[in-house]
C-alpha cells in the first residue's frame, strides 16, 4: 500500500513534471540547465554543486561496500575490522582514480562489464522464488502486503525513502539533450517507456527479497547478496556460488564508483573554465585527456567524507550515514527542479498549467519530508542525537562553502 501512494504523489508528478521542462527547455545539462534559467545563476550553480557533492559522498561508501561484500563472500568471517574498511575504501579510490584518469577509451569497458554483471544480478533475484517453487523449496508469500505498517519515525522514514530514492533520476537523461536529433520527442519517449517499468521492478524485486529474507535479517549494504545467499542454501551450493556471485558484485562497485567519478570530474572542469575555479581545474592530462586535477580533487574529498564519518560507528552505520547524506544532496537538487514551474521566470510560470503545479507542490512535500526525516536513523545507531547532527552539518557547512566560493568568483570576474 505505500508504494501505491509512492506512486501517486510522488512518481506521477516527478514525470509530468520532467516532461513539461523538457518540453519547454530540451537542453544539455538538464536540471542545472533548468534551475539556471527558471531561478537565476546563483540557484543553479548550487544545484550543480548539489549533484556534485551527491556523487562525492556516494563515493565515499565505496570501503564500507568492499568491506562488507568482502566479509559475506568469505562466509561471514568478522577479521574485517572498521580500520580495514578505511583501507579498503582508499584502495578502491586509488584503482578507481587510476581508471578514471585513463578516459573513456578504457573505462567504457569498465562501465559495461559492471552494467551487465548489475542485469545478471537483479535476475537471479527476480527468478530465484520462482525456480525454489519450481523445485518445491521453502519461500515465504510472494505477492507484497497490502497492510499499512505501524506509523513510526522509523517506517515514515523509510516511506519516504521508499518514495523518493527508488523512483527518481528520470531527470538524468536530460543531461545529454544534446546528443539526440529530437530530444523533446526521444526523451519523452524513453521516459514513458521507463515509467511503468521503474515502479514494476521495484513492487517485483522487493516481493522476490521479503519472500526469502525477513526484513529483520536483511543488510542495507548487501541486500542482493542476502537474497541469492538464502536461495542457493536451499540447494546447498551456497558456499561454492555466493564467493564467486560476491566476487562479480566487486567489480560492479569499481565500475559504479568510476562511471559516478568520471561524470563529477566534469563539474570542477567547466567550472574551471567560467572561471568560478582556478583555471588548473580545467587542466587535461597531456595523454589521456581527462581532467587530472579535478580527479584528485573529488577523490580527497570523497577520501575525506569517508574518513571523518567513520569515526567511532560501525559499517552498518557508516553506510547509512553516508547515504543519507548522499540523498539529501540529491534531493535539495530537486527541490530547486520542482520550485522552477511553482516559482520560477514569469515565462515558465505562465506556461505551467495547474495540474503541473499541483505535480511540482505535491512531489516537492514528499522530498522535503524525505530530507526532514533522512537524520533518522534506521538501523541501531550509537549515538541516534551524533548520527542526526553529522547529517545537518555536513549538508549545512558544504552548502555554505559552495555559495562562498560562488560569491568570490563572481567578485573576482567582475573586476
Amino acid at each position: 500500500m505505500p508504494s501505491l501512494l509512492s506512486f501517486a504523489v510522488f512518481l506521477v508528478p516527478t514525470i509530468v513534471v520532467v516532461l513539461f521542462l523538457n518540453k519547454l527547455m530540451p537542453i544539455e545539462g538538464g536540471i542545472y540547465q533548468w534551475t539556471r534559467v527558471g531561478l537565476g545563476e546563483t540557484v543553479g550553480f548550487m544545484t550543480a554543486w548539489n549533484l556534485w557533492l551527491f556523487n562525492l559522498t556516494s563515493l565515499a561508501t565505496a570501503g564500507t561496500q568492499v568491506s562488507e561484500y568482502v566479509r559475506v563472500g568469505i562466509g561471514g568471517s568478522n577479521w574485517i575490522s572498521d580500520s580495514r574498511s578505511i583501507w579498503m575504501g582508499l584502495l578502491v579510490m586509488l584503482a578507481v582514480g587510476m581508471i578514471t584518469i585513463r578516459g573513456l577509451r578504457f573505462g567504457r569497458w569498465v562501465h559495461n562489464v559492471g552494467s551487465a554483471v548489475t542485469l545478471l544480478g537483479y535476475g537471479l533475484v527476480l527468478t530465484m522464488p520462482f525456480v525454489l517453487r519450481l523445485f518445491q523449496k521453502h519461500t515465504g508469500p510472494y505477492l507484497p502486503s497490502m497492510r499499512w505498517p505501524e506509523m513510526t519515525p522509523v517506517n515514515i522514514s523509510l516511506i519516504t525513502k521508499l518514495a523518493f530514492l527508488p523512483l527518481c533520476g528520470f531527470e538524468q537523461i536530460v543531461i545529454v539533450a544534446g546528443e539526440s536529433k529530437s530530444p523533446q520527442k526521444s526523451i519523452k519517449r524513453a521516459i514513458l517507456w521507463a515509467a511503468p517499468l521503474v515502479p514494476l521492478l521495484l513492487v517485483l524485486s522487493t516481493s522476490a527479497t521479503l519472500s526469502l529474507v525477513k526484513p529483520a535479517e536483511l543488510s542495507l549494504i548487501t541486500p542482493m547478496l542476502n537474497v541469492l545467499d538464502k536461495g542457493f542454501q536451499e540447494f546447498n551450493v551456497s558456499r561454492f556460488v555466493i564467493p564467486f556471485i560476491a566476487g562479480t558484485l566487486l567489480f560492479n562497485i569499481f565500475a559504479n564508483q568510476s562511471l559516478s567519478l568520471t561524470e563529477n570530474s566534469c563539474l570542477p572542469m567547466v567550472a574551471g573554465w567560467n572561471h568560478l575555479l582556478p583555471p588548473i581545474f580545467a587542466r587535461l592530462h597531456t595523454r589521456y585527456h581527462t581532467p587530472v586535477v579535478a580527479i584528485m580533487v573529488d577523490l580527497g574529498i570523497a577520501t575525506t567524507i569517508m574518513i571523518f564519518n567513520s569515526l567511532g560507528i560501525g559499517r552498518d552505520e557508516v553506510f547509512q550515514l553516508i547515504s543519507n547524506q548522499s540523498a539529501v544532496f540529491y534531493a535539495v537538487t530537486y527541490l530547486a527542479m520542482f520550485a522552477v514551474p511553482l516559482f520560477g521566470a514569469h515565462e515558465i510560470r505562465e506556461r505551467a498549467s495547474m495540474n503541473i503545479r499541483l505535480c511540482a507542490l505535491s512531489a516537492g512535500f514528499v522530498v522535503l519530508l524525505f530530507i526532514c526525516l533522512s537524520v533518522v536513523p534506521i538501523v541501531k545507531a550509537a549515538d541516534p542525537l551524533r548520527f542526526s547532527m553529522k547529517i545537518v552539518f555536513t549538508v549545512l557547512i558544504a552548502n555554505v562553502i559552495g555559495f562562498l566560493i560562488l560569491r568570490l568568483a563572481m567578485r573576482s570576474n567582475a573586476r
